[in-house]
């Protein structure tokens, strides 16, 4: 079923169980209560993007409205990135262990250590392009490379509080240049809150 180390199905195998471990250890931590509440804080960070994407000035009504998912998340990043990598693992080292395949067992073990730490670049270059051409899509296609994404925060994302969305909105103005034109979109009403 594993085969060894030079076969395909040995590192699709252990890829998909460090999917699984990666799934579970998210499902685990949330249910701590403070994880808990940084996945509502994550949450409202989600629905005031959706807010300032929008059409409309970014307020807290605006916010609550939206979505706590969103396509271009870490989360989905991160999940795009081990995908990419149990993909590319499985290919990849099997066929650099055909041209490579040197006596020791360490020097093998090693070669594939220092081979997978290299492939890192590419992986997180492509898992970006991923996260990037699935945002800008529409239709079938798109709804399927973001549905993983969108299936994971569902785990990493809690529906905030009001408060969480006034810091949430608070956090984005904050990131804003100060002269940005676009600090128009917020609620004035909210800038005495923000400074008591």
């Amino acid at each position: 079923l594993g085969g060894g180390m030079e076969g395909l199905s040995f590192h699709a195998w252990a890829g998909l169980f460090k999917f699984g471990i990666f799934v579970a250890y998210i499902g685990l931590i949330a249910l701590l209560p403070d994880i808990r509440a940084v996945f509502e804080y994550h949450g409202a960070e989600h629905k005031t993007i959706h807010a300032f994407e929008g059409p409309g000035p970014v307020t807290v009504a605006a916010a609550r409205a939206g979505s706590r998912l969103h396509p271009r998340c870490g989360t989905t990043f991160m999940l795009f990135v081990l995908g990419a990598a149990i993909i590319l693992h499985a290919v990849l080292v099997p066929a650099l262990l055909l041209v490579w395949h040197p006596e020791s067992a360490v020097l093998r073990h090693a070669g594939v250590i220092v081979f997978k730490i290299l492939l890192i670049v590419p992986i997180s270059c492509l898992a970006y392009e991923l996260i990037r051409a699935s945002a800008a899509m529409e239709g079938f296609w798109a709804g399927v490379l973001r549905a993983p994404g969108l299936f994971l925060q569902r785990l990493t994302t809690r529906e905030p509080d009001d408060g969480q969305l006034e810091v949430a909105i608070a956090s984005l103005r904050g990131a804003l240049d100060e002269d940005s034109p676009l600090l128009a979109r917020f609620e004035t009403a909210f800038d005495d809150k923000v400074e008591e």
